[in-house]
């Protein structure tokens, strides 16, 4: 705060206060009741101040403020995007604002009452991820409602307040301040290149910048506050979220465009085994194509859900949904755009032959194990193995955005897969070198390496093939069959694992590593991200990098994707 001439202007919410005198500064306690927060250094409060309120040109009001009753903070104080200052500590406020609200997702859903005869007898527990982008501490809220303004998201939001000199006085505002421009905010075009492939652009995406504001004071007193270029804002002009699609990284993708409780009632068009038997309980992997009837648009690297009719573990009818990374490009097996193709493994577990902790078939009753303690066969991979063409299925989604492709033609993909984790890759590959509609475009290399227990188990073995013969210079594969081939590199059980295959191809795949253009990419068990530090780290090392460091920059630049179960 400062004084003009005898006066300082201060905004509270929509008013504007005149300090009959300079507000003199208090220090304030030095103790605080706020767990968790961030104690601010020099943290003063405003007390004792007469203040007079302009109203109109010349009519005024007394309001006495109490001692500490005003503000706790520096009169100074210059405030800090997304920070508030509560008796004396730093606490996160308003991140995200309704306008520009944080995408997160939801991990967990439970209903934890049971009914009752009122209509409104369900609570519900949720769990969402935020990515560590949203702190808080405890008792804090995730949004607030003003019961005065029920189209309102939050009460104050987050470019909220904006500090403003007038000459020697500082306007600070409290609440909701109101903003006049002192002339029309100019929109600039956001930068017009994306990184994701297969995505829509969004027309008219733009950002504000060097916007010069006034904060209406009374009749007459203004403060302005400048805003530098893009500091206020870097989103749409007339951002207003879509149902069922979402933006990433300036590009709208479907997303969500069918829920767990509104499912799309698609159906089954085939189901193929494309595994044989080996001596593991559960063997079966199945192709499945599904009808979407073009109600279900997806990109290459997204999933879908597909809900079982249950009973669950938990005795659920239906079960709850069940995620499956897609393993067709965009246009589907048959390339009209009304087709959606998983690739899934029928889990079985059988007591004596591995994992077993639950069982769901009554013990004796099981076709295939009927002397087994306990067999688990799980409810929906068991649905999805079962079906027969026609069969109705209920699909959600589709969503995911980790596994998407780049936009760069140019860019270069090394595959690192287990068994089913191979989905997504179909799903690139196809797109890179099978599809009418945008083979011929890619210009990059692609590598891919699956690893699997049994030469049995490999998956789409033929298409690989073909592509290989078709694309020699732009399409290698490399198969790691831990049962049938040994390694020393693995000093485990000896088997030959994904890593141990790359190391194979050590230096070659060092070099496109360290290309800023390539892309990596996981899907499959968990565990595999050790395996890519087993593979690069010494090299990384080599060349007086530190590892952690190389991969953080390669999570930076956005070529780094995992996906593991």
């Amino acid at each position: 705060m400062a004084a003009l001439g005898a006066a300082a202007v201060v905004g509270l919410g929509s008013e504007a206060f005149v300090a009959s005198k300079p507000l003199q500064a208090q220090s304030a306690p030095s103790t605080s009741s706020l767990r968790g927060a961030t104690t601010v250094p020099g943290s003063e409060s405003f007390g004792g101040a007469s203040r007079t309120l302009a109203v109109g040109a010349g009519a005024v009001a007394t309001a006495v403020l109490g001692r500490g009753a005003l503000l706790r903070r520096r009169a100074t104080a210059v405030k800090k995007k997304g920070v508030r200052v509560v008796e004396g500590k730093e606490i996160p406020w308003n991140l995200f604002s309704p306008k520009a609200p944080y995408e997160g997702s939801c991990v967990s859903k439970e209903t934890i009452t049971s009914k009752t005869p009122l209509v409104n007898w369900e609570t519900c527990h949720v769990i969402m991820d935020h990515g560590g982008k949203v702190p808080y501490i405890e008792a804090q809220l995730g949004f607030r409602v003003p019961p005065t303004s029920p189209s309102t998201a939050m009460a104050i939001s987050r470019d909220a307040p904006i500090m403003a000199a007038l000459g020697a006085a500082a306007v600070v505002g409290l609440g909701s301040e109101a903003f006049v421009a002192s002339k029309p905010l100019q929109a600039q075009s956001a930068p017009s290149t994306s990184s994701l492939r297969g995505a829509t652009t969004v027309p008219g995406s733009e950002s504000f910048g060097g916007a010069s504001r006034t904060l209406a004071v009374g009749a007459g007193a203004v403060a302005t506050a400048v805003l530098g270029r893009g500091a206020l804002l870097r989103r749409r002009a007339t951002a207003v979220k879509k149902k069922g699609v979402r933006v990433v990284e300036g590009k709208e993708i479907p997303w969500n465009l069918f829920s767990p409780k509104a499912p799309y009632e698609g159906s089954c068009v085939s189901k193929e085994t494309i595994t044989s038997k080996t001596p593991l309980v559960n063997w079966e992997t199945c192709h499945v194509i599904m009808d979407h009837g073009g109600k279900v648009p997806y990109i290459e690297g997204q999933s879908i859900g597909v809900i079982a009719p249950g009973p669950d573990k938990k005795g659920e009818t239906p079960a709850k949904i069940r995620l499956y990374s897609i393993a067709s490009s965009a246009p589907g097996d048959d390339e009209s755009s009304k087709t959606v193709s998983l690739v899934v493994k029928r889990v079985v577990e059988v007591a004596g032959r591995g994992w077993c902790e639950y069982s769901n078939v009554e013990k004796g009753k099981d076709p295939e194990f009927p002397d087994a303690e306990k067999v688990y066969r799980g409810v929906c991979s068991s649905h999805i193995c079962d079906l027969e063409a026609g069969d109705d299925v209920l699909i959600t989604g589709p969503t995911g955005a980790e596994m998407l492709l780049p936009e760069d033609p140019e860019a270069n993909m090394i595959f690192m897969a287990t068994g089913t984790g191979i989905a997504p890759f179909r799903s690139h590959l196809r797109n890179l070198f099978h599809d009418k509609v945008s083979k011929g475009k890619f210009k990059g290399c692609a590598w891919l390496f699956l690893g699997v227990p049994f030469s049995e188990s490999l998956l789409y073995d033929e298409e690989w093939k073909e592509m290989q013969a078709e694309f020699p210079g732009q399409f290698r594969y490399d198969y790691a069959v831990s049962s049938e081939e040994k390694s020393e590199k693995n000093k485990i059980n000896g088997e030959m694992w994904v890593q141990h295959k790359m190391m194979e191809y050590g230096e070659d795949l060092w070099q496109l590593v360290k290309d800023p253009k390539t892309h990596v990419y996981m899907c499959g068990l968990k565990g595999m991200e050790s395996g890519f530090a087993e593979c690069f780290q010494e090299k990384v090392e080599a060349e007086g990098m530190v590892y952690t460091e190389f991969l953080k920059k390669m999570k930076k630049d956005k070529r780094y994707h995992v996906e593991v179960y």
